[in-house]
């Protein structure tokens, strides 16, 4: 489907072989968007699930900013197609710690122009963060 299905990011500066560091697993819905990520961590030599993130829906709209976040080398929509609306975030103990709500301000041409983040982690203060989208 020509979607990133795995990503593993390494210790920079080490001598050869590299060494992992984490990796994420890459889970797609039809109309291309993630999920579902599952994040690993590289500890004493094997890999350690540390927690997953369940995307649950998305808006209709093109999502043009997530390579440039994440892979700004690689072309656009690699990762989803749309922008998320709503994350759920699952320890490794299969329980919901927290989420995360997108609030989006879309310019003329519909491409987000705003993005407002609202985050609610268990036990703690909601965070919220807002970044700004130039074309």
């Amino acid at each position: 489907n020509g979607k990133i299905t795995e990503r593993t990011n390494y210790y920079a500066n080490t001598p050869v072989p590299l060494r992992p560091l984490n990796r994420i697993r890459y889970t797609y819905n039809a109309e291309g968007n993630v999920v579902v990520k599952q994040h690993f961590d590289y500890i004493n030599d094997d890999w350690s699930k540390t927690e997953e993130v369940h995307i649950l829906a998305y808006d209709d709209r093109p999502n043009t900013y997530e390579h440039l976040e994440t892979f700004p080398y690689l072309p656009a929509n690699l990762l989803s197609v749309n922008n998320p609306l709503r994350e759920e975030y699952i320890g490794v103990n299969g329980q919901s710690y927290g989420s995360a709500v997108h609030e989006y301000e879309y310019n003329a041409a519909g491409k987000p122009a705003r993005r407002r983040v609202t985050y609610a982690y268990t036990g703690f203060p909601d965070t919220h963060s807002e970044a700004k989208f130039h074309y």
